[in-house]
C-alpha cells in the first residue's frame, strides 16, 4: 500500500502544479516587441548555469518579431530551483522544479504592464518513488535536469510573452560545470649543501 500512497501523493502534486499553468497571456491592444530579454536567479538551489539557458530559451522563444510597435522589456527572476529529494520521495513523493516571475514592462515608459508567476516542473520526475524514487534522485545528473527546467521554462513563458503563441524549443545541453583550477603553490627552494671536501690539510713540516 505505501507505494500507492507515494503515487498517489506525487500525482496529486503534479496537478496542482499543473493547476499554477492557467496565466494569462499577454495582450496588448497594438503591435509590439522585445528589445530585451533579461533572466537572473537568487542563490537559492540550482546553478548560474540555469538562468543563462533560461535566456537563451526565451532569446530564442521571441526572436524573429518584427520592430515595430512599442519597444518592451521581458525580464524573469527565478526564484526556486528545487531537485526531487530522497527522503520525501521515500514517503510522499517529490520531483524537479523551479518557479520563476515573468514581468513585461515598456521601455519608453518603464511602467509594468504584464506579470506572471510560472512552476515549471519535469513530469517524468514525479513518476517513481518510494525505493525506486529515492535511488533516482540520489543518482539523477543535475545538470541535465536544468536543462530541461531552462527549456519547458522557455518555452511556457514564452509562448505567454506572444500572446498564447505556441512555442517549441530544440533540447538543450547543460554547460560543463566550470572549475578553477587552484593556483600552483611555489615551494621554496631547499638550502644548497656544499658536499664535504676530500681536501686533507697539510702535516706540519718539523
Amino acid at each position: 500500500m505505501a507505494p500507492l500512497r507515494t503515487f498517489a501523493a506525487a500525482m496529486i502534486a503534479l496537478m496542482g502544479l499543473a493547476g499554477c499553468q492557467s496565466q494569462s497571456a499577454y495582450k496588448p491592444a497594438g503591435d509590439y516587441y522585445f528589445s530585451s530579454v533579461d533572466v537572473s536567479k537568487p542563490a537559492q538551489g540550482g546553478s548560474p548555469a540555469v538562468a543563462r539557458m533560461t535566456e537563451d530559451g526565451l532569446r530564442q522563444a521571441v526572436a524573429g518579431q518584427p520592430e515595430k510597435g512599442a519597444s518592451k522589456r521581458l525580464a524573469v527572476e527565478i526564484t526556486e530551483v528545487h531537485f526531487k529529494n530522497p527522503v520525501v520521495s521515500l514517503i510522499a513523493g517529490d520531483g524537479n522544479r523551479m518557479q520563476s516571475t515573468a514581468t513585461i514592462s515598456d521601455e519608453a515608459t518603464g511602467e509594468t504592464e504584464w506579470q506572471q508567476r510560472f512552476t515549471t516542473a519535469d513530469t517524468s520526475s514525479y513518476v517513481l518513488n518510494g525505493v525506486a524514487g529515492l535511488a533516482v534522485s540520489a543518482l539523477q545528473n543535475k545538470s541535465r535536469v536544468e536543462a530541461e527546467l531552462a527549456r519547458k521554462a522557455a518555452e511556457t513563458i514564452g509562448s505567454k510573452a506572444l500572446g498564447g503563441v505556441p512555442v517549441k524549443l530544440p533540447k538543450m545541453t547543460a554547460p560543463e560545470p566550470i572549475t578553477d583550477e587552484p593556483a600552483a603553490v611555489t615551494q621554496p627552494m631547499a638550502p644548497r649543501t656544499e658536499p664535504a671536501s676530500d681536501r686533507r690539510d697539510p702535516l706540519p713540516v718539523s
